[in-house]
């Protein structure tokens, strides 16, 4: 995970990079551990640092249910029901859509507040991949079965127990861990 803080944190290895060419020098500058790079313009830095990337815009939510989560398996592993951002809409606009499309969702879902907004690089045919995904809280009280969009590649939807939250992250992403911990401990 790479850090970039306007001033330096304890315990964390500062690095000086300019530009991170592709999706396999970022890999190469990960590997080992959390980096953090100091910048007195964090948005400049930023977007320095990724300019050689595609930008990809997606929202999505973390949907509650009395004390459930709403949470999707995709190629193995578990996540927030997330999507690309359509041309001119509105991200919570698109948060909802996404989670209506990828769990069948057909009403009663409402924006609670914003969340976070998180980052993650990838690589798809060939092209380096830099996504933001802008997160909101939700609520709803559906209680129909949910439909998870296979051809999102979505195999399951599944209302998890919040005690039981721990257990399903182990096979999430680190990001999806990060910011389901973080939304636990601030709600």
């Amino acid at each position: 995970m790479i850090h970039i803080n306007e001033s330096s944190k304890k315990n964390i290895p500062i690095v000086d990079v300019e530009i991170i060419e592709n999706y396999q020098a970022f890999c190469e500058l990960i590997a080992k551990e959390n980096i953090q790079i100091v910048s007195n313009d964090i948005e400049v830095k930023f977007n320095d640092l990724f300019c050689n990337f595609q930008r990809i815009e997606a929202a999505g939510g973390v949907v509650l249910n009395d004390d459930k989560v709403l949470m999707i398996k995709r190629f193995g592993f578990w996540d927030f029901p997330k999507g690309k951002r359509e041309e001119g809409e509105e991200v919570d606009l698109c948060a909802i859509r996404e989670v209506q499309e990828e769990c069948g969702i057909t009403d009663d879902l409402q924006i609670v507040k914003k969340l976070e907004s998180t980052y993650h690089v990838y690589q798809y045919k060939g092209v380096s991949i830099l996504k933001k995904t802008h997160w909101f809280h939700m609520n709803t009280s559906f209680s129909k079965k949910l439909i998870p969009q296979i051809e999102e590649d979505i195999t399951e939807c599944s209302w998890i127990h919040m005690g039981q939250l721990e257990s399903y992250l182990v096979s999430a992403f680190p990001l999806i861990r990060s910011l389901s911990r973080d939304f636990i401990n601030v709600n």
